[in-house]
């Protein structure tokens, strides 16, 4: 094998190995959106407008809006401590479950008898908002 046909060659095996570089760096992208969209982020309690909530016995009922409408509603996360409800909501670009900002929240729960507040959190365990008292 000639120079030519080695440096012909080394060139093809560079433009495949490109091509799989490529071809691997958009699926990981395309599986990171596809992640995103189904779990989405948990969305800052100050972003968060509660028009209404219902806690009666073991169950309750929350709607409200995010103050982007662009996000969709994917799923909530709740932890009862001490009396005290802590509530996660995620959100997502794209979701396709309750679109343009809005949410619905509703869900029973045996300990909610004894909770006396309610919070929205974020993703850090201080980022509260107060959003229901007994």
């Amino acid at each position: 094998m000639n120079l030519q046909q080695r440096r012909k060659a080394q060139k093809n095996e560079l433009g495949i190995l490109g091509s799989i570089t490529l071809i691997a760096v958009i699926l990981i992208a395309l599986l990171a959106g596809r992640i995103y969209i189904a779990y989405g982020r948990v969305a800052a309690p100050q972003s968060i407008i509660v028009k209404e909530i219902k806690v009666e016995d073991n169950r309750l009922e929350m709607k409200g809006n995010t103050t982007s409408r662009a996000l969709g509603f994917v799923s909530h996360k709740y932890k009862i401590k001490e009396g005290d409800l802590f509530l996660k909501l995620r959100f997502a670009f794209g979701a396709k479950k309750q679109r343009q900002g809005t949410f619905q929240v509703i869900f029973e729960e045996k300990d909610l008898r004894e909770v006396k507040k309610a919070y929205l959190q974020g993703k850090q365990k201080d980022d509260l908002k107060l959003i229901w008292e007994r």
